[in-house]
């Protein structure tokens, strides 16, 4: 993915995570305790601050299950009908991590956010060009 999809994504499409990097982390982490989030429909806050940009971009994400079974989507508000599935999503004590598919695009960005003092989560997605964005993901609910 180069900088141009993620301007792409800035203005409609959206972006996350990366891959050879981060499929090391995510096996390691997999070991790790889930940790439990609701199994009811969350909807939380989030961003993301795509290169070039000044402010970051703001992101839905929709949560539902739990432990195993938990999944995840995100929209972008600007954007109508817009809805990114998450892959491989785990959740433990101090880490988050998933992966999803750049729309209009086959190539896949991970993500690995660490836990923050206030239960929300901050951290970085990468994609197989090495291209590193920021991204923010508020606390689940209850």
């Amino acid at each position: 993915m180069r900088r141009s999809t993620f301007a792409v994504l800035t203005m409609g499409a959206f972006l996350m995570a990366a891959p050879g990097l981060h499929a090391q982390e995510a096996g390691a982490e997999a070991e790790a305790p889930a940790v439990e989030a609701p199994a009811d429909l969350q909807v939380i806050a989030g961003s993301i601050l795509n290169p070039g940009s000044v402010d970051p971009m703001p992101l839905n994400f929709e949560f539902t299950g739990s432990g195993d079974d938990l999944e995840g989507a995100i929209t972008v508000p600007a954007v109508e009908d817009m809805r990114i599935v998450m892959n491989e999503l785990m959740l433990t004590d101090s880490r988050f991590t998933f992966s999803f598919q750049a729309p209009g695009n086959s190539n896949y960005i991970e993500c690995d956010l660490e836990r923050q003092d206030d239960d929300s989560f901050s951290g970085e997605c990468f994609d197989d060009t090495g291209t590193v964005v920021p991204m923010e993901i508020g606390a689940f609910e209850g």
